[in-house]
């Protein structure tokens, strides 16, 4: 909602950003009664659009985590394709754009956003609903759809495609160009290499090697999970011998330097490093005759695909179109211990196995995938409660309820705030690599609690109190100083945890991990004047202890190898656990320490929790809807929020949930 009383507001509240009593004096201030002598009868929307802003605002200030770039004189934000300047996150792109106007006369000309990018993010930023792309297609007659994977659905998917959608009829059209030409030796150590720790770099070079042996030069592309997983093989030794003439395409990749190397790494004697995003969908020609008679690209996959569609689609990049091509794969043992937990087959027997090694990788990575639709499952029926009252907010505007409209707009709006302000948690979570396996889950987990919590307090009609989240995403200190912590502003829910916590990855990791870190940041929202209620520490290690805080403290960069530098950081003084949690425990937060990993408890883990917090250990691997993790975290939100009866309505809505 743009006007001139808003604009006039915004610049106000900008000018006090310094002030601690900025918040009072802009609700008190002539601009906001101008505005509310604008848009009259909406007095409450707009006190809470000033709180919302003013809570924005100084998560700016504190560099919560805001992965924003300025792109064209814009403030935009990263895609698969390059930049989007078409995304608003909340009031802070407005003020990123602020802050980069001011910049104006500065030297840099790339960080200067133009005056008409700030004119354009100057407005009230009002929530109308969230619809669920699951839901859509139910709401049409005839579904048809086009795939080339759908051989490789799985059993859950196609049922449940059948079941929920009344897609029951499957059309297999031959390829235009007749039988594929990829050459897969899975049956053979070359075809699928299992590297040992600390040999998967080397594996993948010595791969890269044996396909542009001699004269053939054949061009190569290799796929990773993770950009941080592409960023330490291109920085490793191993890789140097190709560095300077290899090309990167990760997800923040500009749009047209992207353009450029996806048309060059079908080029003889190419070397591309792709996150696994540009396995499907991306279309790489080769005009070179030469490629194909030394038999087409080489395509490594580093990391066994969670579906069988996503591999089909990484093997599609080559061997297009009636052209030769080939595949292989160079897996690290560490990321299948999850598939052979079971111990059936071990690592040894499976290197051993030839023939049947990609058949028994195919089911355990099937099996798991089937536990794990489960979620998908659960997280679609949730979704579809948002996704009603958005269309019913819809048809409001259809008809003209403009009563209804008002009631409907201020209701969602104001879901969020009470006169006495909401109860505040702060979510420790651990992205270390010794959670890569559970990383997403936790993620998953943690978005439909905060759906399920927004439902269960809009549906109190004002019964329960509100709450707000900050995420702290903590490591090791050999991340370095940008990355041994990550925190989010307060968030009101579950969207916009999705949109923190989607950038989000592994990272490092030193045997115990810098909960103190976490702890510390806690500390500091309440020397900015944030009161915090509860910590919720999640995570599969103990935290560090003194001796480990002194030594990892002088441990160089894990990947990079360089001196990590904290003079100057807000991480410059040692802290320790122990005395974070003290100064919290002090202030009457209450600490959970909830840990998830595989093991069945890390000795010292619990010595975190608060003696009034929950100490619980909840494996989410055998917990496979993460069911019992999001009722052991909604607990203690919901008995401070709405006391007992706010849990038992909880279990009573969930209790379908097994």
């Amino acid at each position: 909602v743009q006007d001139q009383t808003v604009s006039a507001l915004i610049d106000r509240m900008w000018s006090l950003q310094s002030d601690e009593e900025g918040r009072s004096k802009v609700l008190r201030s002539a601009e906001f009664k101008a505005m509310c002598s604008r848009f009259q009868g909406h007095d409450k929307l707009l006190e809470n659009a000033v709180k919302v802003m003013w809570r924005d605002l100084k998560a700016y200030n504190r560099k919560a985590a805001h992965d924003y770039v300025v792109y064209d004189g814009k403030i935009g934000y990263k895609e698969q394709d390059g930049v989007t300047t078409g995304v608003t996150m909340g009031y802070m792109t407005l003020f990123a754009a602020m802050k980069h106007y001011e910049l104006k006369n500065s030297q840099n000309i790339e960080d200067f956003v133009r005056k008409e990018e700030v004119d354009r993010r100057k407005g009230l930023v009002l929530e109308l609903g969230a619809f669920s792309y699951a839901e859509i297609p139910s709401k049409y007659d005839t579904i048809i759809g086009l795939t080339g994977t759908l051989k490789e659905l799985a059993q859950v998917e196609k049922e449940y495609l059948s079941a929920h959608y009344g897609i029951r009829k499957q059309t297999f059209l031959p390829p235009v160009y007749g039988g594929g030409k990829l050459d897969f030796e899975h049956a053979t150590n070359r075809g699928i290499c299992i590297a040992s720790s600390g040999d998967h770099h080397r594996e993948i070079v010595n791969a890269i090697k044996h396909q542009q042996r001699g004269d053939t030069k054949r061009p190569i592309m290799v796929f990773f999970a993770t950009k941080q997983g592409l960023l330490d093989f291109y920085r490793s030794n191993e890789f140097s011998f190709f560095k300077k003439s290899a090309k990167i395409v990760k997800e923040d990749t500009m749009a047209e330097e992207k353009e450029g190397y996806i048309r060059s790494a079908m080029s003889k004697g190419s070397v591309t490093l792709l996150q696994r995003e540009f396995g499907r969908g991306t279309d790489f020609k080769c005009f070179d005759d030469t490629v194909a008679q030394n038999g087409g690209a080489h395509v490594i996959q580093t990391f066994l695909s969670s579906s069988a569609a996503e591999e089909t689609q990484i093997k599609g990049r080559t061997a297009r179109q009636g052209d030769p091509g080939s595949y292989s794969m160079v897996l690290y043992e560490d990321d299948l211990k999850e598939l052979l937990k079971d111990g059936m087959p071990d690592l040894r027997a499976l290197r051993g196995m030839g023939e049947g090694r990609l058949r028994v990788l195919h089911e355990k990575r099937d099996a798991l995938y089937t536990t794990h639709f489960e979620e998908v499952k659960s997280n679609i029926r949730e979704a579809k409660a948002s996704d009603d009252q958005a269309r019913d907010f819809q048809q409001c505007l259809v008809e003209g309820r403009r009563g209804d409209i008002v009631e409907r707009l201020t209701e969602y709006n104001l879901l969020k705030t009470r006169s006495s302000g909401p109860h505040h948690v702060v979510i420790l979570m651990d992205a270390t690599y010794s959670m890569e396996f559970l990383l997403e889950r936790t993620k998953v987990m943690a978005q439909k609690l905060l759906d399920r919590l927004d439902q269960l307090i809009e549906e109190s009609k004002g019964k329960y109190d509100n709450f707000e989240v900050c995420f702290a995403v903590y490591r090791n200190y050999s991340s370095g100083p940008a990355k041994v912590l990550e925190t989010s502003r307060w968030l009101e829910g579950a969207s916009d945890a999705q949109t923190f916590l989607s950038g989000i990855h592994c990272d490092g990791g030193q045997g115990n991990e810098a909960i103190e870190v976490g702890l510390q940041y806690a500390n500091k929202l309440f020397d900015d004047g944030e009161r915090v209620h509860q910590v919720i520490v999640m995570g599969d290690k103990p935290p560090n202890t003194r001796d480990d805080v002194e030594q990892n403290r002088k441990t160089p960069h894990w990947s990079t190898n360089e001196t990590n530098n904290w003079t100057g950081t807000e991480y410059e003084q040692e802290t320790y656990f122990e005395d974070e949690r003290a100064k919290l425990i002090e202030n009457n937060v209450t600490i959970h320490s909830l840990f998830v990993g595989e093991q069945i408890y890390a000795p010292g883990f619990f010595e975190v929790a608060s003696d009034d917090g929950l100490k619980e250990n909840l494996p989410l691997d055998s917990d496979p809807n993460s069911e019992g993790f999001t009722k052991t975290i909604a607990r203690p939100i919901l008995k401070a929020v709405g006391g007992d009866e706010a849990v038992q309505e909880y279990l009573k809505k969930y209790s379908y949930i097994k």
